[in-house]
C-alpha cells in the first residue's frame, strides 16, 4: 500500500528540492519536479496484523467448519438438480438443453469443491501458522528462563 501526497515547488530532477520516491513494486528513483506546484512523494504503508495462536486456531475452525457446511449444502441440492431427458420434452432444442444443464451442474460441482478445497488449505495453513506461532513463543520463553534463571 503506497500513500500519495504532492506539495508545490519548482524544479528539476537535479535540483536539491527534488524527492525520492518509493513506487509501487518497490522502485526507488527521483521523481523530477518539471511543473509549478507539483511534487509527488509516496510513502509506503506497512499494513501490520497482530493474531495470536488461539485466534488462528479459532480462524482455522471456521474455515473448516465453513468447507463442510458448503460441501454438504452442495451434495443435499445437487440430488435436486438432476432432471432426466424426459423433463425437456421432445422438441428439437431439448437434447441441447438437458446437455447444457449438465454441463452446468458439472461445472458448478467442479467450482464447489474447489472452493471447499481451498477453504480446507487454509484452514491447514492457519493451523501451521498457529503451531509456528506457538513454538516460537514457547522458544523464546525457554531461551529468557535460562538467560535470566529465577525469573
Amino acid at each position: 500500500m503506497v500513500v500519495v501526497a504532492w506539495a508545490a515547488r519548482l524544479g528539476s530532477s537535479n535540483h536539491p528540492r527534488s524527492r525520492v520516491a518509493l513506487f509501487p513494486g518497490g522502485v526507488w528513483g527521483k521523481v523530477p519536479i518539471t511543473s509549478v506546484e507539483l511534487r509527488i512523494t509516496l510513502w509506503p504503508v506497512a499494513v501490520h496484523m497482530r493474531a495470536t495462536p488461539v485466534q488462528l486456531t479459532r480462524l482455522a475452525d471456521v474455515m473448516l467448519k465453513s468447507s463442510q457446511e458448503i460441501g454438504d449444502a452442495w451434495r443435499a441440492a445437487a440430488g435436486n438438480l438432476a432432471v432426466p431427458r424426459e423433463a425437456y420434452g421432445d422438441s428439437a432444442g431439448a437434447p441441447g438443453v438437458h446437455q447444457a444443464h449438465e454441463l452446468t451442474v458439472d461445472d458448478a460441482d467442479l467450482a464447489i469443491g474447489r472452493l471447499v478445497a481451498v477453504l480446507e488449505g487454509d484452514m491447514d495453513r492457519l493451523y501451521r501458522v498457529a503451531f509456528a506461532y506457538q513454538k516460537n513463543d514457547e522458544d523464546a520463553a525457554a531461551r529468557y528462563r535460562a538467560l535470566h534463571p529465577g525469573h
